[in-house]
């Protein structure tokens, strides 16, 4: 990979570049998705509402977009940046420090750091609910093993802010020099703050656990022997792919997510899909790191599931018989199985006793 040959294409319009650069791109995807939602539960197929469901958590985030894109156009230039989103490096890692109440950035923490993580959990959540009996009784505690990952974003973020797309690892902040107003895609909205090379050589040699100097990913804690032949195009290589490490770690949740709660046929659709979006993103941005970019995901998923009466039949009809839906409601599905089994006695006992008084009376007219 060449960090820089892949920016220079920025220039020429070389690299696609779809969508999520605008307001009003983002309002044009949101919209689409509550479309494609409202059709799914008029026509009320046996997954359609599950479909609409988890379509509108991502129509969520193009909201989110949609304040970020809005907070940088009105944030006026202030000492010593020229307005706009910036990131709060010092804001990132971290939960204690927060920025003052009249900090031109605190309403971009507040919904970087908080809000975008809520709407990741409220994704991973129901895509969990997925109507089948497969891993039925641990569905809650799949759900509240979610929040994990999600907090972990909470704790590494800070605040949003506009980056090169394609996505330059070595771009810094201070290179830009006036608030970003085109519409033509050359920027994009980075999510939580600053993970470029110099902000992960930075991190990768802090002293995570106190007087032990010696970290084996920082470049400035290995011999001297060693360290001269790694050369700065290396190094920043490496950053670049812990960054991809963790951004696929969040993938693969959703991926396994799939496998976990679907029958297989219906599985390979939804990781097809998913391979497709992150492989496009990978290709044309050279990261998967861009949530904003995700809007894709929500885009193609809603073409996939207004035509699931053309695709099923034919690719997944064989999962009827593998799996078929439980018999009790989404909401069963989610207690625990006390209270499933407590549930189901309840309704056996009143079920029961109407006969059982027909019966006594039977008996009392025998001669």
């Amino acid at each position: 990979m060449c960090i820089r040959d892949r920016v220079s294409t920025q220039s020429t319009g070389a690299s696609v570049v779809l969508m999520c650069w605008s307001i009003q791109v983002s309002l044009g995807s949101m919209l689409f998705g509550w479309a494609a939602c409202a059709f799914l539960k008029y026509r009320k197929g046996p997954r359609d509402d599950w479909y609409a469901r988890y379509l509108i958590t991502f129509t969520f985030t193009q909201a989110v977009d949609i304040l970020l894109w809005t907070l940088h156009r009105d944030t006026q230039p202030y000492p010593p940046t020229y307005g706009g989103l910036q990131s709060c490096p010092d804001l990132q890692l971290q939960f204690g420090k927060f920025p003052a109440a009249d900090h031109p950035q605190a309403h971009n923490f507040y919904i970087s750091k908080f809000v975008l993580p809520i709407v990741v959990f409220s994704q991973h959540a129901m895509q969990l609910t997925y109507p089948s009996s497969i891993n039925a009784s641990n569905r809650s505690r799949m759900i509240a093993w979610r929040i994990l990952p999600c907090a972990v974003m909470m704790f590494a973020f800070g605040c949003t802010w506009l980056v090169p797309s394609p996505y330059d690892h070595l771009h810094t902040q201070a290179a830009d020099k006036a608030v970003y107003a085109d519409l033509d895609g050359s920027r994009t909205l980075h999510w939580g703050g600053d993970f470029t090379h110099h902000r992960m050589a930075e991190y990768l040699c802090l002293d995570w656990i106190p007087g032990f100097k010696y970290s084996p990913v920082c470049r400035e804690h290995l011999p001297s022997h060693l360290s001269e032949n790694i050369s700065d195009t290396s190094y920043a290589v490496f950053t670049w792919f812990v960054v991809q490490i963790f951004a696929l770690l969040h993938s693969g949740i959703v991926a396994l997510d799939f496998v976990r709660v679907m029958p297989s046929r219906m599985a390979t659709v939804h990781l097809v899909v998913l391979a497709g979006v992150v492989g496009s993103l990978a290709y044309a941005d050279s990261t998967i790191q861009l949530g904003s970019k995700w809007c894709t995901y929500c885009l193609v998923y809603s073409f996939v599931y207004c035509s699931d009466p053309l695709w099923y039949p034919v690719l997944c009809a064989a999962d009827d018989k593998q799996a078929p839906p439980p018999k009790t409601s989404t909401a069963e599905a989610a207690l625990p199985n006390k209270q499933v089994r407590a549930g189901l006695r309840q309704r056996s006992v009143i079920g029961s006793a109407p006969r059982t008084r027909i019966h006594a009376t039977c008996d009392q007219a025998s001669p």
